[in-house]
């Protein structure tokens, strides 16, 4: 009776270290990280949506501008967004 009452030590240090390192806030709070000069984002707090996001710089090859580029999936649809160019 008296090991029912007490928690198991290993449940209850991944419990802790969960916690700890707030992965039990995955639900409800943006991830974002950077990786090889973009940056990623993993939002995953409107109910049925989970929306991936990969924003980067890459240079015009005809113009030579440094661009800003974002990639954005929300469950199945991919959007790629471009800067608008203007006229020449």
């Amino acid at each position: 009776m008296a090991s029912c009452a007490t928690a198991d030590p290993a449940h209850q240090l991944v419990e802790d270290a969960v916690r700890y390192h707030g992965f039990d806030q995955l639900a409800s709070t943006p991830i974002r990280f950077s990786f090889r000069d973009a940056q990623y984002s993993i939002d995953r707090s409107q109910p049925g949506n989970t929306i991936y996001t990969k924003a980067f710089s890459a240079v015009d090859t005809l113009s030579g501008q440094t661009q800003q580029l974002n990639d954005t999936l929300i469950n199945s649809a991919l959007v790629h967004a471009l800067p608008e160019r203007s006229a020449p």
